[in-house]
């Protein structure tokens, strides 16, 4: 549908998917997206709307959300290897890891203090 030159006011529900808008005004309204058609808007104006995330949008962006939870590389890896249900072997393999890495430091180190 095409709408030129609405003014949508609050508590109004807006579809913008599969929608053209053209000089219209959204104060205070309720935006709803799913992101399953296109979407024109043209020279309008948002007035503190209200945004709903529906179907794809709202999988999408609950995807974006998680990942941003992730802090390093590290918590990306076991996040990964949890949901392949293998966390308890990559924590054991981690920490073995960590100590002969810690082991071998301390050697060098000891190594090089004794020369």
């Amino acid at each position: 549908m095409i709408y030129r030159g609405n003014y949508f006011i609050q508590n109004d529900e807006v579809h913008f998917c599969g929608n053209e808008f053209y000089d219209c005004v959204f104060d205070k309204c309720i935006i709803i997206y799913d992101g399953t058609g296109p979407l024109t808007i043209d020279n309008c104006r948002l007035v503190k709307p209200h945004f709903v995330f529906k179907g794809p949008a709202g999988d999408t962006l609950q995807f974006i959300k998680q990942i941003n939870e992730i802090d390093t590389a590290d918590n990306f890896a076991i996040s990964v290897m949890s949901g392949l249900g293998l966390q308890q072997n990559y924590h054991n393999w981690l920490l073995r890891k960590t100590i002969w890495i810690l082991v071998g430091v301390i050697i060098v180190t000891l190594l090089w203090t004794a020369w």
